[in-house]
């Protein structure tokens, strides 16, 4: 979403071991988005830094790749954090 919160949500991903990714859902174009997908674990797709014709896109091509996907509804640090969580099966020693 534009670079917005992006250093906060890198770091949630961080914490959990990932590695932080960000997409820019405001470009458009079909091809660039599906090539910043393609090799991607996860997708947690925040709706409110997602242009909506993106979010079909993105959605699509998560499925397309296999990469689990998730929604935050809103910014907040509480809520990405929570709809990683419910994606991720954590292996339990």
């Amino acid at each position: 979403g534009d670079n917005q919160n992006e250093a906060m949500l890198e770091s949630i991903v961080t914490r959990y071991n990932g590695i932080p990714i960000p997409i820019d859902a405001f470009e458009g174009k079909k091809k660039v988005i599906e090539n910043q997908i393609k090799d991607l674990d996860i997708v947690i797709l925040v709706t409110a830094f997602a242009a909506h014709d993106s979010t079909w896109n993105i959605r699509e091509f998560a499925s397309k790749y296999g990469a689990k996907f998730a929604v935050s509804s809103s910014k907040g640090y509480q809520s990405f954090e929570r709809a990683g969580n419910q994606q991720i099966d954590y292996k339990v020693k």
